[in-house]
């Protein structure tokens, strides 16, 4: 929604008491009010109409939060500049397992670790796919795509690229994944008893739906399940792989080399046990959550300028 722009008051003119400069230059100063559900990407603020040409915002820092508008989009941005070191630990059995290998183009013997955990198995017939039942993940972990074959021969997934949409919610936000399968010739059969499956790189905390827009040979059978990237509840503070303090798996240190995905807010722990345990320990920042109660800013200082 709209922030709650107050003008200052006093000598200025107009409704956000602009002053011009030489005819030219226009300057209005007031304050804005955040609402207690933050959105990912901004508040509105839409002050072009007072400007042939805004040129610029600047907004005093409060509460630890600093703020950038978005020209583009009108809205205002929330930053965290750091929020101190975060610890995410999963211990005992509170961990489901996975893996995060991909056997997109050559038969697999078996299926992967809880690889229908997310979506229960579904025969493709009459050219159509339609998800099974959904399970949410246990914690916010990307997902796989599975595809079976126990139909007693041979059969083929679709020559060419295969995407399935995986859609549901990361952090409160709508969140959408597509995993593609590129097939050819020389791949696309599936061997009887053997299966393919396809690790995404987003994290879920809920899924919604899975579709496919160019379903596989009627007999396979489709499912998901569980990723082993496991999702930031906040934003790394650079973001940076540096930005993880310690990183541990089943209480042995690992290097953060390659396991950090610094855009989707991920660590890939590779192969996961059932029960097994795992601690993060990482500096956050960025952008304030979506849905972040940012009430207690209720007079935020600006300065906006332009012709």
């Amino acid at each position: 929604m709209p922030l709650g722009i107050t003008k200052d008051t006093g000598h200025y003119m107009g409704m956000f008491s602009p002053i011009s400069f030489g005819g030219q230059l226009k300057i209005f100063t007031g304050s804005v009010a955040f609402d207690n559900s933050y959105p990912t990407g901004g508040e509105s603020m839409d002050i072009s109409a007072f400007f042939t040409a805004l040129k610029g915002i600047a907004f005093e820092p409060q509460g630890g939060y600093m703020f950038q508008y978005d020209h583009a989009a009108k809205k205002v941005k929330a930053f965290k500049n750091s929020i101190g070191d975060l610890f995410l630990s999963y211990g005992g059995k509170d961990i489901k397992g996975s893996v995060n290998t991909d056997a997109e183009n050559a038969d697999a013997d078996a299926e992967p670790t809880n690889g229908h955990a997310v979506s229960a198995i579904a025969t493709v017939a009459s050219g159509a796919y339609t998800k099974g039942a959904l399970t949410n993940p246990d914690c916010g972990r990307n997902v796989c795509i599975v595809i079976q074959n126990d139909s007693g021969g041979a059969l083929d997934l679709y020559k060419g690229a295969s995407n399935f949409t995986v859609t549901g919610t990361w952090r409160g936000a709508a969140q959408t994944d597509i995993i593609t399968f590129t097939s050819t010739d020389a791949n696309k059969s599936v061997a009887n008893t053997k299966f393919r499956y396809k690790y995404g790189v987003k994290p879920f905390d809920t899924v919604t739906n899975i579709t496919v827009d160019k379903a596989p040979a009627d007999g396979l059978k489709i499912g998901a399940g569980l990723g082993s990237k496991i999702g930031l509840p906040t934003n790394l503070l650079t973001p940076a792989a540096a930005d993880i303090v310690k990183l541990t798996k089943t209480a042995a240190d690992l290097a953060t080399t390659s396991i950090v995905d610094t855009t989707n807010m991920t660590v890939n722990f590779g192969t996961l046990a059932d029960g097994n345990d795992f601690n993060i320990v990482y500096k956050a920042g960025g952008e304030a959550g979506n849905a972040t109660d940012l009430s207690a800013l209720a007079a935020v200082r600006f300065m906006a300028w332009g012709y």
